[in-house]
């Protein structure tokens, strides 16, 4: 949503009147928006301090998912990766390079057991500045003997053999020995030096080492140490003398035990070779060498590098009446010697696939009453084979198609867990093409059926909900399958309109409209003000916008004889707007903007933010705009006691017709304090915030309530005009801030210093 058609709000902390998420029972899922990152920041950086990137994961959906893993990263101004974690300390070498740096965050959700991954969001870029204490500093270090202390430098050294890393400080700066950083690096070409070889060892963060045979066999090994203050201040990292290269240890020959060959000998079957890698040094294999042989020829070979367990071949026609050989040589990646004794295991003579193919009968779909979406539907077939004997089952293939997609929904094997299940989605629902599921049954000797066999389609029934989650505006259905030709009578809305504001018990909907479509609310054509909704004195509705705003609505269908069906709006992708009120709960938020005419202006206004829409204000593109549930945002800092000023000067800078749509009371309302200060006057005493509230609320102050019957706004008291920023007391009574006030403990508005440089959001109104 665009600035202008939004009106002003300093620090929004409170939910509005009856909105809190205690009268919302748990709502069902259906969840389509990416996750995102709140409050991004890249936060001041110093030479060696370690610190922490600031930014929250926020799942902006209906049901919240869990973090499912999101990604931290810092890079400099090149794009260059230089961290990973959420903890970074920026190195002396950026400072001496003048890099800048940025905190990033990739956001990821966990859904289903899946990852779901949002944008990446990325604070400013930060220069790295001079340490605010003196670093700490490396005087010499050197690797040495564990056991007697003299220096390995020169040494013959192989696997196995242990080193230490020994080093001094200079003297001034004092040093925690307990939180001194050691690491070892290794490079296969580099000499002896003092420059910091090609890569750091993992998790050898000791100052001993204990050389193994995959990390340091054949390379040259370097100990580097980082001094640490107990402050946690950094010094520059000092490395060691390179010493190497680390020599291979003689042991035994790598073992291919276990080898077994299973499977059929026929043509166009699988024959399966197995075996077990074993090596009583600890040597990883690396090099492995498989060979399928007929006779004395190679007819298939492979590489095994890793751990592997399964290799197989298919006999063809040229191997009938002839035996196949599974043989393995196994190797080492390290250790003397590298090659062991070739092992081999023979099969049955290969003979020719005699099988009649398979066929699968009485394919068919079976469900639990109607097929919704969020329901397991099992495909059912039978296998069949008119051999004698008949030759059973194999890996016969299964696919889940939809209507004429060449894509299947789902493809898999019958080996495979829950393969013949499928769980429906609304991504199925449609008015013509269904879900089929089609097999392809397979002969455990591999011969496969002519073709797929399909179900009849199951058309999914189900109900997609479009429009806003906002009071006076329109839901409508788009309705498929069993619920597609329902009449008015069998479909219902469902508000719980029982008591106004919060619902302390919960929820118990009931029906407020019949029908395909319905517009929230009364909607009462002769009310379009509160003067209107209070001038009807005892004859204005019983319901009106304070039964609505804060609930839950769904709509519902009963086709007859079966169990009633119910969507919740605030689940659905194609619902916009509504009150974030949690993480958990989205709910019917009141008029979003209205529109006062003044004699010579016109300024819309915009509904407060909730408490929780405020605290996952997220930042812009890096351009000070900050954005929740569509409503944006500029951020101001203010070192003065009152940040207004700057307020108006922010709003000024957008352009000619921006302005603060308000001001604060002297002895009585003033229309535009601030014009001295660049503040567009509003020309019209019937655009002050004074006049709008009476013309919104009327002045009888018997009648005050908490919100708004017509608009479902919150208001204040008779002497203090409605502005966008509120704050609700212990009481659960809601107050009206304005600019210059804040609350008390005890929830009562006075006038305040506002601390000095703490960021405030502002929103600015545009005059028309």
């Amino acid at each position: 949503m665009n600035v202008k058609h939004s009106t002003l709000a300093l620090a929004i902390t409170a939910l509005l009147a009856g909105c809190g998420a205690e009268d919302n029972n748990q709502l069902d899922t259906n969840i389509k928006n990416l996750p995102i990152v709140s409050g991004m920041e890249t936060p001041p950086l110093y030479a060696g301090m370690p610190v922490d990137g600031v930014g929250t994961y926020y799942d902006p959906n209906p049901q919240q998912r869990p973090d499912g893993g999101s990604v931290y990263l810092w890079r400099n101004d090149q794009g260059q990766e230089l961290g990973n974690n959420r903890k970074f300390i920026p190195s002396f070498d950026a400072l001496d390079q003048q890099q800048k740096i940025q905190f990033c965050m990739i956001p990821v959700a966990l859904e289903d057991g899946k990852q779901v991954i949002g944008r990446e969001a990325c604070g400013d870029l930060a220069s790295v500045q001079e340490p605010l204490m003196t670093p700490p500093e490396v005087e010499q270090i050197s690797v040495i003997d564990p056991v007697t202390g003299e220096p390995m430098l020169g040494v013959a050294v192989e696997v196995g053999d242990q080193l230490k890393a020994n080093s001094t400080y200079t003297a001034g700066v004092e040093v925690d020995e307990t939180k001194v950083l050691y690491s070892w690096r290794a490079s296969k070409t580099a000499g002896y030096t003092t420059a910091p070889l090609g890569t750091v060892l993992e998790n050898e963060n000791e100052p001993v080492l204990t050389l193994k045979a995959a990390e340091t066999e054949g390379n040259f090994i370097q100990s580097c140490v980082t001094p640490v203050t107990a402050e946690l201040q950094h010094g520059r990292a000092a490395c060691s003398d390179a010493i190497g290269p680390i020599a291979a240890k003689v042991g035994s020959a790598p073992v291919a035990a276990d080898i077994t060959l299973g499977g059929h000998s026929i043509v166009g079957a699988s024959l399966v070779g197995r075996y077990t890698y074993t090596d009583k040094d600890g040597d990883q294999q690396s090099g492995t060498t498989i060979e399928w042989l007929r006779g004395a020829t190679v007819v298939h070979t492979e590489t095994v590098s890793g751990e592997t367990s399964r290799h197989s071949y298919t006999p063809v026609p040229d191997d009938i009446g002839q035996t196949l050989s599974f043989c393995v040589t196994p190797r080492s990646a390290t250790g003397l010697p590298k090659e062991g004794v070739q092992s081999c295991v023979d099969s049955d003579v290969i003979v020719e696939n005699s099988a009649t193919p398979p066929t699968a009968d009485k394919v068919s779909i079976s469900a639990q009453g109607i097929a919704t979406p969020g329901k397991i539907i099992t495909g059912n077939y039978t296998y069949a084979q008119t051999d004698s004997p008949m030759v059973g089952e194999g890996e016969s293939l299964v696919e889940w198609r939809m209507g004429n997609n060449d894509k299947p929904l789902k493809a898999c094997s019958v080996y495979e867990a829950d393969c013949t299940d499928y769980s429906l989605t609304s991504a199925e629902l449609h008015q013509t093409d269904g879900v089929t599921f089609c097999i392809q049954p397979v002969t455990e000797t591999g011969k496969p059926a002519v073709d797929f066999s399909c179900s009849e389609p199951v058309i999914v029934s189900g109900v997609k909900l479009s429009g806003k989650l906002e009071y006076n505006q329109t839901l409508t259905t788009e309705r498929f399958g069993a619920f597609a030709g329902l009449t008015n009578a069998q479909m219902s809305w469902r508000v719980d309109t029982t008591v106004a504001g919060v619902s302390v018990d919960g929820e118990t909907r009931n029906d407020v409209a019949t029908g395909e479509s319905y517009t929230i609310g009364t909607n009462s054509s002769n009310i379009t003000t509160d003067n209107d909704w209070y001038a009807l004195a005892g004859t204005a509705p019983a319901t009106d916008a304070r039964h609505f705003v804060g609930k839950q609505i769904e709509f519902c269908a009963k086709p007859d004889g079966s169990d009633i069906y119910c969507v919740n709006a605030a689940t659905e992708q194609g619902v916009n707007g509504g009150l974030d009120i949690s993480s958990t709960v989205r709910a019917i938020e009141p008029v979003r903007t209205i529109t006062f005419n003044g004699s010579d202006a016109t300024v819309e206004y915009h509904r407060p933010l909730t408490a929780y829409e405020y605290s996952t204000l997220t930042g812009k593109n890096g351009s000070g705009t900050y954005i929740s549930n569509g409503i944006e945002w500029q951020l101001v800092t203010s070192d003065k006691s009152s940040p207004v000023v700057e307020s108006v000067a922010l709003c000024q800078a957008l352009g000619a017709t921006w302005g603060v749509p308000g001001n604060y009371f002297g002895s009585g309302y003033e229309a535009n304090t601030f014009a001295g200060k660049g503040n567009p006057d509003v020309n019209s005493k019937n655009t002050t915030l004074s006049s709008f509230r009476v013309a919104m609320f009327g002045t009888d102050t018997a009648e005050l309530v908490e919100s708004s019957p017509v608009f479902g706004w919150p208001y204040g008291t008779n002497d203090q005009a409605y502005v966008s920023a509120s704050e609700q007391t212990k009481s659960k009574k809601l107050h009206i801030a304005k600019f210059h006030y804040t609350l008390d403990e005890k929830g009562k508005a006075k006038s305040a210093v506002i601390a000095q440089t703490v960021p405030s959001m502002v929103m600015c109104a545009s005059l028309k």
